[in-house]
């Protein structure tokens, strides 16, 4: 799935809590890059990678943001309300 595709309100919440490190990585990993080409195209490591999409997982989970069984990000209705 590629940014453009995420709904609009993941979008949304992950450009207002996400830094824009973490941003560019889950960016790249949307594209379909694993860990290892998200550092190489960032210039880091890949240790600085994994940290950085763990740390914008965990506050996208924090604010409400899944991802269904079948790959789909979406906003939980729990969170949302």
């Amino acid at each position: 799935m590629f940014w453009p595709e995420l709904p609009s309100d993941v979008r949304e919440i992950a450009e207002r809590i996400l830094t824009a490190k973490q941003l560019e990585a889950w960016q790249l990993e949307l594209r379909g890059l694993g860990v290892r080409k998200v550092a190489a195209q960032l210039g880091i490591t890949k240790g600085a990678a994994s940290d950085r999409l763990e740390a914008a997982y965990l506050k996208l989970r924090k604010a409400g943001v899944r991802q269904d069984e079948f790959g789909k990000w979406y906003v939980s209705e729990e969170v949302a309300a």
